[in-house]
């Protein structure tokens, strides 16, 4: 399941606060950024806690400025509670950039100590706004992650390439994938670098994790219960 917070154009996402996939309302713009204004995210928040707007009140309106910004109001519909959304203009269309409260980082079962504060350092970048970041250490991660797992060779492709007998095509793609964002976001400074990229790499890293290190537990787990109903017999 995706694990990237809710967005005004999809309205499904994983709740911050209950850390539950559900669905959202979006419930009112609690503040429009126009050109002509900046409010930084930190004011918003405060405002938002200290109840100082007003249904359907927005901090600025000019009509003939044009929008950069926004903070909206999402109800989740599990938990009933707000998560503010944050918003930029880019490209034509609404990108969600940051999300208050931001939530806990889950970490895949079974990670090693070491990989786990890799992809920790990933979600952490792509929760304080660095997806060029987070793009980097997703790289970084899986590299450490299979080499953990026995792969081999002089670089990272190589070391995927050698883990074929634990991963299938489909996962080997997405590790590629990964080394080839995290190249990416190293050496392509001309590209702006989207918080959508990082997050549909981040989710590649954690089935790729799921698979090298909780699959083979769950694995064992059920191994070990087949034979001891067949001893009993």
């Amino acid at each position: 399941m995706a694990s990237r917070p809710p967005g005004s154009k999809d309205t499904g996402g994983a709740c911050p606060r209950c850390q539950v996939y559900s669905n959202f309302t979006f419930e009112r713009y609690v503040v429009t950024v126009y050109e002509s204004r900046t409010v930084t995210e930190r004011q918003a928040v405060e405002r938002f806690e200290m109840g100082g707007f007003r249904q359907g009140r927005q901090l600025e309106y000019r009509r003939d400025r044009l929008a950069k910004e926004r903070v909206i109001q999402a109800l989740c519909q599990r938990c009933k509670r707000v998560t503010l959304v944050i918003e930029s203009f880019q490209m034509s269309r609404w990108v969600v950039v940051d999300h208050w409260p931001r939530g806990n980082i889950v970490v895949p079962n079974h990670v090693p100590e070491t990989i786990k504060a890799l992809f920790t350092e990933a979600a952490s970048c792509l929760q304080t706004g660095a997806p060029r970041g987070a793009a980097i250490m997703t790289r970084t991660t899986i590299d450490a992650a299979i080499q953990d797992c026995g792969a081999s060779g002089p670089d990272t492709k190589q070391r995927i390439a050698s883990m074929t007998d634990a991963l299938p095509k489909p996962l080997i793609d997405m590790a590629h994938e990964l080394r080839l964002g995290g190249n990416d976001a190293t050496h392509e400074f001309k590209h702006n670098w989207s918080v959508d990229e990082s997050q549909e790499l981040m989710e590649f890293l954690r089935l790729l994790l799921h698979q090298l290190y909780e699959v083979p537990q769950r694995l064992k787990a059920v191994q070990r219960t087949t034979a001891r109903r067949r001893s009993a017999k």
